[in-house]
């Protein structure tokens, strides 16, 4: 049985999708494989052919897939969608996601945290100096953002989650330092790995395509047509995530947090 967070939409769950979104892809269906038939077929052309370079082509079911998308798009626009961020807390952080949410990512909340972390005794002063000088929490594509992933599918693919969870603080704390001596082990054993499960707005969600077609794209692969991109969905938020989105905070050793992860069988434990 999979395990559910309430009625939130969530992408890989077409069952949660409101329905008539669900109606509009089955709806069209034929129309979304041939445009990805014809696009293969260009692709193909424009690798093998030598007449590329001066023969465009065009796909003639794209004004229509565009279309679609956009409609998709206005049928999700004021709707929450599931995000998964996947991290490592400590109780005390745990207690004040449940509380306050989450933050977007600033160099003022990692150095919070660091030093909280000193007061309570889990890194050494030498070690929170040298994380407050040397996070990446200022940099681009990291500042004043919160990362969720919203296929749960990507949550079993040990290579995608496992750092994460592995060393407390997140990318831009742990970077550069997982191999430390001193400072590595001290990450690892701060907290637990931890799965926060929050109800996104998808007008506030920041990705590489719009989130229509995001859900077209999985839509597409649920039936087995080959897209260009994999529908592999993640994004970030630049606005606090308040505390009434928050669904839950699973930890490592309950039994959903297996069930979401398969990480008994993955290579590597978190000790």
């Amino acid at each position: 049985m999979t395990v559910r967070f309430g009625d939130v939409i969530e992408i890989e769950l077409p069952n949660t999708w409101p329905n008539e979104l669900r109606r509009l892809l089955e709806d069209n269906l034929d129309l979304l494989s041939m445009y990805e038939s014809e696009r293969v077929r260009i692709d193909r052309f424009y690798k093998e052919s030598d007449l590329a370079r001066v023969t465009p082509q065009h796909n003639p079911h794209e004004a229509e897939r565009d279309e679609l998308i956009e409609r998709a798009d206005a049928m999700l626009v004021d709707k929450d969608i599931l995000g998964f961020h996947c991290t490592r807390l400590a109780e005390d952080e745990a207690t004040a996601i449940r509380a306050e949410g989450l933050e977007p990512l600033t160099p003022d909340l990692l150095e919070r945290r660091i030093r909280w972390r000193a007061e309570a005794g889990e890194l050494t002063s030498e070690q929170a100096e040298a994380l407050i000088a040397e996070h990446q929490g200022a940099q681009e594509g990291r500042l004043d953002t919160t990362w969720f992933i919203h296929s749960r599918s990507i949550l079993r693919v040990e290579g995608a989650v496992y750092r994460l969870f592995r060393s407390w603080g997140g990318e831009a704390m742990y970077w550069g330092h997982e191999n430390h001596s001193g400072i590595g082990p001290a990450l690892r054993a701060i907290g637990q790995p931890c799965i926060v499960v929050a109800a996104v707005p998808v007008a506030n969600i920041q990705s590489f395509n719009s989130m229509g077609e995001w859900f077209v794209t999985t839509f597409l692969a649920q039936h087995g047509v080959e897209t260009r991109i994999r529908p592999d969905v993640e994004g970030h938020v630049r606005e606090p995530v308040g505390a009434g989105s928050i669904k839950a905070l699973i930890f490592h050793g309950e039994e959903t947090f297996e069930e979401l992860t398969g990480c008994s069988d993955w290579d590597r434990s978190f000790a």
